[in-house]
C-alpha cells in the first residue's frame, strides 16, 4: 500500500478513535512513516502529551465545579438585591471579595 493511501486510511482510524490530532501531529506521524520510520514513538509521545494536557484541564474543571457547587449552594439562601452604587449583582460582588 503505498503511503498517501496509508495515510488516508490511517486518519481515518485517527479520527475515528476521538483522540482529534491536530494536523501538525498527523504530518508528524506520516513523516515518520514516509522516512520508513515506525511512527509509533511518535503517537506514543503524542497521547502522552495530550493525555496530560487533558488531565490538567480535567482537574481544572473539577475545582471549578467544586467552588461553583459550593457558591450555588451559598446563594441559595441569599436575598435579591437591587444594585446600588458601583455593584450590579451583590452575589457577584460578594463572590469576588471571596477567597478561592
Amino acid at each position: 500500500m503505498h503511503v498517501r493511501q496509508l495515510a488516508k486510511r490511517s486518519a481515518f482510524y485517527i479520527e475515528r478513535t476521538g483522540f482529534r490530532f491536530f494536523s501538525r501531529c498527523i504530518k508528524q506521524i506520516f513523516q515518520k512513516a514516509d522516512e520508513g520510520e515506525s511512527p509509533c514513538p511518535t503517537v506514543r509521545r503524542l497521547i502522552d502529551n495530550r493525555l496530560h494536557e487533558t488531565e490538567q484541564r480535567f482537574q481544572d474543571t473539577l475545582r471549578l465545579r467544586a467552588r461553583m457547587h459550593a457558591v450555588a449552594e451559598n446563594w441559595g439562601d441569599k436575598p435579591d438585591k437591587k444594585p446600588s452604587g458601583n455593584v450590579i449583582c451583590h452575589l457577584i460582588d460578594e463572590f469576588t471579595k471571596t477567597p478561592e
